[in-house]
């Protein structure tokens, strides 16, 4: 009898989306190393240890890359899937991204990358409106999470302020991603205290249950 267990090869398309993983990683390398603009397609197929040509059979242009790229940056970060978190879970959520980030995890957004791809926005239309719908959809995802915790705190609390509340969480958040960039040697723990003083401010704790 053979006992021996078979292992099942991946599809056709899980064999795609590896392939498109290991360019997205290559460009990912290229465009921090080298800047947005001097990341080509040679240099990201040297990189990935593929030819020029295998790259455009999953990627049409290097402009379809980057947008690539951004949405993996996107489901990478720290801020999907925030809906029922405390405020302090979500700032460990945020504080150890950016702990990963400057230990050099090349599985967590670059805040580099992140500016660099801002800049760009501002040449190129495509980059520009995947930009502005991210944000969107951040801030909506943060205006969700903020409105949920006023209504557990007993808050009574309008729109606008949310609205401001979320503006200010916001910000600050992109505040840390430049920070980051500049100050490779940034103090974690002020970062944590501060998020936490912001916290307090604009995202109120649920009332804890009686024992």
């Amino acid at each position: 009898m053979n006992n021996k267990i078979k292992r099942s090869s991946p599809s056709s398309e899980q064999r795609a989306e590896l392939q498109k993983l290991r360019i997205l990683k290559a460009a990912r390398t290229c465009f921090i190393q080298d800047g947005l603009h001097a990341g080509t397609i040679a240099r990201i197929s040297e990189t990935a240890q593929m030819s020029p040509g295998l790259i455009y059979r999953y990627f049409s242009s290097r402009e379809e890359i980057v947008l690539g790229l951004m949405r993996l940056q996107v489901k990478a970060g720290f801020g999907p899937g925030i809906a029922g978190l405390t405020p302090k879970v979500v700032t460990a959520r945020i504080c150890e991204y950016l702990r990963r980030w400057l230990a050099g995890d090349p599985d967590v957004p670059s805040p580099p990358l992140i500016l660099e791809m801002s800049a760009e926005s501002t040449r190129n239309e495509a980059i520009a409106k995947h930009i502005v719908d991210a944000d969107k959809e951040a801030r909506a995802s943060l205006i969700a999470w903020l409105t949920d915790l006023s209504v557990q705190a007993g808050e009574t609390v309008s729109e606008k302020e949310i609205q401001i509340r979320a503006m200010a969480l916001g910000c600050f958040i992109d505040g840390l991603v430049l920070r980051a960039a500049r100050e490779p040697d940034l103090d974690m723990e002020i970062v944590e205290k501060s998020m936490d003083s912001l916290m307090a401010m604009v995202a109120p704790s649920p009332p804890r249950k009686a024992t």
